[in-house]
């Protein structure tokens, strides 16, 4: 019999169940954004989906499992060919402050230009945790983050009458992200 427990560990470092986490304010556009992450969706720029009028083009047929990914603030590089698939996070730092313009270009892993986006990262645009511009949808900007780390506690206990030795635990999670109605899935196993 396996039972498993998930708790987060709160800003007072105590133990929170799962069920309780609270979610973020939402708006990213209250002032200077240093840092921004992203989850790595593959989605085209007709997936989109923010209040900005952002910029995104597709260069092929849009959507892509895996990637390299180059980004700019006002001209400098402020991430280097970051390589990732659907369902991996990115960080995307600041030379100061993410100034006005976020670019990013995403490549096809032989480096086949196949979507460059660009967000307003002013704080005077709407920018929002989970809005989506094309294959990049944002996860955090600075300490206000839609993921939370939390530990799972797995407890197994044999019920039956032999003895059993464990030789492998392992964890099959299914990542599941839906854009616009339609669903993109990946799965994803931990030793």
């Amino acid at each position: 019999e396996v039972t498993i427990s998930c708790m987060e560990k709160n800003q007072d470092g105590d133990d929170v169940d799962c069920k309780d986490i609270q979610s973020p304010e939402s708006s990213c556009s209250d002032g200077d954004i240093d840092t921004l992450s992203f989850t790595y969706i593959g989605a085209a720029c007709d997936k989109s989906a923010n209040t900005q009028d952002d910029v995104c083009e597709d260069f092929g047929n849009g959507e892509l499992d895996d990637a390299i990914i180059t980004c700019f603030v006002d001209g400098i590089e402020v991430l280097s060919d970051k390589e990732v698939s659907v369902g991996n996070m990115l960080e995307v730092p600041a030379v100061g402050s993410l100034s006005e313009t976020l670019s990013c270009e995403i490549l096809g892993t032989t480096n086949n230009r196949r979507q460059m986006v660009k967000i307003d990262t002013s704080g005077d645009a709407d920018l929002y945790l989970k809005d989506i511009y094309g294959s990049l949808q944002v996860e955090s900007c600075d300490d206000k983050n839609c993921l939370v780390e939390v530990e799972y506690t797995y407890t197994i206990e044999n019920i039956g009458n032999l003895a059993m030795d464990i030789t492998l635990l392992e964890r099959t999670s299914f990542v599941q992200v839906e854009l616009n109605g339609e669903w993109r899935s990946g799965i994803q196993t931990d030793d």
